[in-house]
């Protein structure tokens, strides 16, 4: 093998670490649109790294436009145009269309359960069940969900469910859920969980189509 296959190693620069650890965290749905980041004194401690060093990375995420900061708010991760505009219009869609959205949800997210129990790896796994351990909030709930469909290896599904999940908890309607207990959203993401984890495909699918359901029930949502 010829030496000139291989590429030089090009030293990694601390910001850059601190640039990837942020653009991980967003990608892997942690961080979500409209989520505010801790302040920069916060996070240096939290990465063990220097504030100069941390401004550095910062300001490059946000000449990026991966952040916007607000003026006496702090910085936040920013919502793209079309989120903005769509969680806009969501917001005054009347219940039955809340109810469609959640219909598409149940047949994207049955098919990514189903794709997870086949193509999930070790850390697809570990991600997931990671999300339900957590279970003290919210954010908790979307990342169970997008880690499903990214356990999918399908891009085209992980997409949508970043957009829809992003939407639907943006919207008065759903904004409801938060009053359900999160025990019972633990039971039954941890049913999910074990079902993907078994490789148990038609468990999966009745699990996660069952959860939407209750959903449904709960925020009172029928045709």
């Amino acid at each position: 093998m010829s030496l000139s296959t291989y590429n030089p190693i090009r030293p990694v620069r601390m910001y850059e670490e601190i640039i990837k650890q942020i653009e991980d965290m967003i990608n892997s749905g942690e961080m979500l649109p409209g989520d505010k980041l801790p302040s920069e004194r916060d996070l240096a401690q939290r990465l063990n790294v220097s504030r100069t060093t941390l401004a550095q990375a910062l300001r490059v995420l946000e000449a990026d436009g991966i952040l916007v900061v607000r003026s006496g708010s702090g910085r936040f991760i920013r919502r793209s145009n079309q989120t903005e505009y769509s969680e806009s219009v969501l917001g005054t869609l009347k219940r039955e269309a809340i109810v469609d959205l959640l219909e598409v949800r149940e047949v994207i997210e049955k098919k990514t359960v189903e794709l997870a129990c086949t193509r999930a790896t070790e850390e697809d796994l570990q991600e997931i069940e990671k999300w339900v351990v957590k279970n003290g909030n919210y954010t908790a709930d979307i990342s169970f969900h997008i880690s499903i469909a990214q356990a999918s290896h399908n891009d085209v599904f992980y997409n949508i469910m970043k957009s829809s999940m992003n939407l639907l908890y943006n919207t008065r309607e759903y904004s409801l859920l938060r009053s359900r207990s999160l025990d019972d959203i633990h039971g039954e993401h941890f049913e999910i969980f074990d079902a993907i984890r078994m490789r148990d495909q038609e468990r999966a699918s009745a699990k996660i189509a069952r959860h939407i359901h209750l959903i449904k029930s709960h925020l009172n949502l029928t045709k």
